[in-house]
């Protein structure tokens, strides 16, 4: 592993203390307030942690030198990283939208007028 490799390594574990924390206190405050925007920012941070962590496994993977089985090395690691990352964030995106209006945990304490002014945009 490069020395640059390295920097960018230990800059990302420290981005990933730092997120995962982050994200603990939202989980934390949300269901003690009962606050969905905390809860849906919690997920949005959780994917932000993933993708830091998915990061770090291809820069750690793609440092690896080619071998006979792998004559290019790991460099597509990274790439597949970026898939993944996106795949998940798009999943992710339509699963709140659906638990939104679709009477999620939160969404169930409202009655259907006001659960149809939250869907709508109102």
């Amino acid at each position: 592993m490069s020395n640059v490799d390295k920097s960018i390594s230990k800059r990302l574990i420290f981005a990933i203390v730092l997120t995962a924390i982050t994200l603990v206190t939202e989980v934390i405050g949300g269901l003690w307030s009962n606050s969905l925007a905390l809860l849906s920012d919690a997920g949005h941070v959780f994917l932000d942690l993933f993708a830091l962590m998915l990061s770090l496994a291809a820069i750690k993977l793609a440092a690896q030198p080619p071998n006979e089985l792998h004559s290019y090395g790991w460099h597509r690691a990274e790439v597949l990283a970026s898939l993944i990352n996106g795949l998940t964030v798009t999943h992710t995106t339509i699963q709140f939208d659906c638990s939104s209006c679709n009477g999620g945990p939160l969404m169930k304490e409202l009655n259907h007028t006001e659960r149809q002014a939250v869907c709508n945009g109102h």
